[in-house]
């Protein structure tokens, strides 16, 4: 669904509205809400209904809504004022700010889902506290789509606050099926270098007897021998799916903990017995001892390892806690030339399609260069002092080519990885060939007037017979 995220914008401290988009139908803004308490003044009441209305009117008609979150406001059990607001299945006796929320309801066309499936009080009562119990949490949407709900209750056995309870309601939405998400590739573990002390003196003795023949026979032995011994003596990641969820602290102390609590939770849900609160109050506090003390002594020992595994684990920590705290990592949906967002394949294929047409086929005003002095004469074979200036300049931690060969092997191969790569470089300009095709006109070629040839020269690296480019198949 995070890929689903079209915009997330915060109006105030107490209104923010997520728009999602969904395949082949309008986008579905999810309005969260904090309204007012009783105790706030009536100006601050006034401004938020204001601010709610104002976020209503911006939201395009052809797009569906949702209004989710505590608005402080009794509906009551019944409420025949309103019909197409209220359902007739609530809980308790209305009041005044609830009345004036099915008059905003019923002005914006929406309707309050909790009122609209039977079920016991508990499964209707959002807020207890002692005595009291009230439904002052709701989740109201447009009448379009009040038909696609298929159940709203609330849940007595998980706690969302200390006395707010969890409201779940189930929306029916028909998506395409999404194609399997593969994992990624196996990665080789080349941060064990240092660790395998057999590892850097095998490459480098394949380095010292391997320094002849033309590149690309080079490249593909040396490439060959590095990756294979690699993975047989550092090992392979399983490239599986990265987790989101932050557990460099979790234990099995804190998994028996927080399950002990929330069991403890539940049977006092269900008895309402002094004795279970007090368990359930004991697990609580336990718990929050137990997680304390494992991040505590996780960071300990985190900040303990002045090695470079222990470095680039604290990196690793703080990119996945920015990547959490970004609203939507990605699009899977592009915006037509109105800023309107598009929701059909067909049509985001279209949408690229012309984008990059117009792209590319643009011709902008350009002015060539003719100050240049042209340089005469043959290239100069490389040093190795400028391989070394160039390995030096070389980043580490950087994403490894389709060899899969990174910077940091190179820097520990010492004078025998430059001594090879500077015969890898020069073979490269040997390589070289100059030379001339003839090409002919694609035109009829039963008509010898059409038989029009020309020579181009052509300057390309040496190619093996197992080449399969195709602007070669045809020369």
């Amino acid at each position: 669904m995070r890929s689903r995220l079209v915009n997330v914008e915060r109006i105030t401290d107490r209104l923010m509205v997520v728009k999602i988009a969904l395949d082949n139908e309008p986008c579905l803004n999810v309005i969260s809400a904090y309204a007012p308490q009783v105790g706030c003044s009536e100006l601050t009441k006034m401004e938020f209904w204001n601010d709610m209305e104002l976020l209503l009117q911006s939201i395009p008609p052809q797009e569906n809504t949702l209004i989710c979150g505590d608005l402080n406001a009794h509906v009551g059990s019944q409420n025949t004022n309103y019909p197409g607001v209220h359902g007739g299945l609530g809980y308790g006796v209305s009041n005044g700010p609830g009345e004036n929320l099915l008059q905003v309801l019923e002005a914006y066309n929406h309707s309050v889902v909790n009122s609209y499936f039977k079920k016991e009080n508990d499964h209707l009562i959002t807020y207890k506290s002692g005595n009291m119990a009230t439904q002052i949490d709701f989740i109201t949407c447009n009448r379009d789509i009040l038909g696609k709900f298929k159940d709203c209750k609330v849940i007595p056995g998980e706690p969302l606050t200390t006395q707010h309870r969890l409201l779940v309601a189930d929306l029916k939405v028909v998506q395409q099926r999404l194609n399997r998400v593969n994992k990624g590739p196996p990665k080789i573990r080349w941060h064990r270098m240092e660790s395998c002390v057999d590892f850097i003196p095998k490459i480098r003795s394949y380095l010292r007897l391997h320094h002849n023949g033309t590149a690309k026979e080079m490249w593909s032995a040396f490439e060959s021998f590095a990756v294979g011994s690699a993975k047989q003596m550092l090992g392979e990641s399983k490239g599986g799916l990265q987790s989101n969820k932050e557990t460099w602290w979790w234990n099995e102390e804190v998994q028996k903990a927080t399950t002990d609590k929330k069991e403890k939770f539940k049977t006092w849900q269900k008895s309402k017995t002094d004795i279970n609160l007090a368990n359930y109050k004991l697990a609580k506090s336990n718990t929050k001892k137990i997680v304390a003390t494992a991040k505590s002594e996780a960071s300990d020992k985190l900040y303990d390892e002045h090695t470079v595994q222990g470095e680039t684990r604290i990196y690793k920590i703080a990119k996945q806690r920015s990547r959490d705290a970004l609203d939507y990592l990605g699009l899977r949906y592009i915006n037509d030339e109105r800023g309107n967002i598009i929701t059909d394949g067909d049509k985001i294929n279209q949408r690229w399609k012309t984008y990059y047409d117009k792209l590319l086929n643009e011709e902008f005003p350009s002015e060539f260069s003719t100050t240049e002095t042209p340089v005469e004469g043959p290239l100069l074979p490389i040093e190795v002092e400028e391989v070394r200036d160039a390995v030096r300049a070389m980043k580490n931690a950087k994403a490894t080519g389709p060899d899969s060969i990174p910077t940091e092997l190179w820097k520990k191969m010492g004078e025998d990885g430059l001594i090879w790569l500077t015969s890898l470089f020069n073979s490269i300009d040997q390589d070289t060939l100059h030379f001339l095709v003839t090409i002919k006109d694609k035109v009829n070629s039963t008509e010898s007037e059409n038989d029009n040839r020309v020579e181009v020269p052509i300057s390309v690296i040496v190619l093996d017979e197992n080449d399969n480019a195709p602007e070669f198949q045809n020369i």
